[in-house]
């Protein structure tokens, strides 16, 4: 779906009357939780699986570090494990012909990992929500 499609304008429109009619702040975020779900699920549905792991990711890291006083193994979590992920998404491929090329390789059968649009935005912003948390900017 593409911003300026109909399927778009129709989607938006749907989103907003929803999220302007709730009075709930709660219902309102959950609404918008699942509208950037299929949005991005619109492109590759399979890609939603990963948005969940890092949705989880942080906000169970989030959660905890709200709750506890020695929050370093949480905070690590919450940093670390975004970060290999996205790691993987973008920089598998460059790292397997790399190689390949240095040792005169051939790539032919080795695994090609699409990059998911806006993987490195999604991930920062689950980083930034998790620092927030850790630095008591943000409640979880």
């Amino acid at each position: 779906m593409t911003f300026s499609s109909l399927a778009f304008f129709i989607f938006f429109t749907i989103v907003l009357v929803a999220t302007t009619l709730t009075k709930s702040r709660k219902l309102r975020h959950i609404i918008l939780l699942l509208a950037s779900y299929v949005f991005y699920g619109w492109w590759d549905w399979r890609f939603c699986f990963l948005m969940l792991v890092l949705t989880v990711v942080a906000y169970i890291s989030a959660v905890q570090i709200d709750k506890r006083q020695n929050n370093r193994l949480y905070i690590i979590i919450g940093v670390i494990v975004p970060l290999i992920i996205l790691g993987i998404f973008k920089y598998f491929n460059f790292f397997v012909s790399s190689f390949a090329r240095i040792w005169g390789i051939t790539t032919g059968s080795s695994l090609t990992i699409i990059l998911p649009v806006g993987i490195s935005f999604y991930t920062f912003q689950s980083l930034s929500y998790t620092i927030d948390v850790y630095r008591k900017k943000l409640i979880a």
